[in-house]
């Protein structure tokens, strides 16, 4: 990654990096080289970077950069990383889905698994970002959503949904502190404490001005 304050600078700094990779043999990829804006203010839709076409996004556009999806516009670019992770969340948990719900696999498996492939994927840096409460409500609901696919989603005759979503969370919540897994919502506020020390006490002098500040 690479910031600069104007085209001008950014194409400078490319043009550097450009012939540094070929000094070592090595090659800047064109298709896969994007320019994200923080404005609107730019009109141009590539810029000449050696010979290469580099393409500029407008601020409302988002690139995958691994595994995330990163943005620059202010207002959309939690939500958008959020729903990058909620989307390769339920492409994990349907990978696995025929051991996830199986009724001939203990559910202590089932759930290990589910910690060990959809957790990972889902929750990925967010305590790196300035997660709103809406924001982990989002995650925690999807979260709940799967695990009643995993202890199993029975509705009874008669029942109205109300008490058929109450009876699911308890039989959610028995099955989480039965196998101790901890709910995604919490996992995150527990990584997000351990982030912020771990800046807190870095050799580098910048985090620690910000966590100060």
């Amino acid at each position: 990654l690479m910031y600069g304050k104007s085209l001008a600078e950014l194409k400078e700094m490319m043009e550097l990096l450009h012939d540094e990779l070929s000094a070592v043999g090595l090659l800047m990829h064109e298709n896969k080289t994007k320019i994200l804006m923080s404005s609107d203010s730019c009109t141009q839709t590539s810029i000449d970077v050696r010979g290469m076409q580099i393409d500029i996004l407008p601020n409302a556009a988002s690139h995958r950069y691994l595994g995330r999806m990163l943005s620059l516009n202010a207002q959309t670019r939690v939500e958008t990383e959020m729903s990058n992770r909620i989307k390769l969340a339920w492409w994990k948990f349907n990978q696995h889905r025929r051991w996830l719900t199986s009724r001939h696999i203990p559910l202590a498996l089932r759930l290990h698994l589910f910690e060990l492939t959809v957790k990972p994927t889902a929750v990925f840096a967010l305590h790196t970002m300035p997660l709103k409460i809406a924001s982990l409500e989002r995650i925690g609901a999807t979260e709940r959503k799967m695990k009643r696919s995993i202890v199993g989603w029975v509705r009874r005759t008669g029942e109205d949904w109300p008490e058929t979503m109450r009876r699911m969370r308890l039989k959610v919540d028995r099955a989480d502190a039965l196998h101790k897994t901890t709910p995604w919502e919490e996992f995150i506020g527990r990584q997000r404490w351990k982030f912020l020390a771990h800046l807190r006490t870095s050799p580098c002098y910048w985090p620690r001005y910000l966590t100060a500040w």
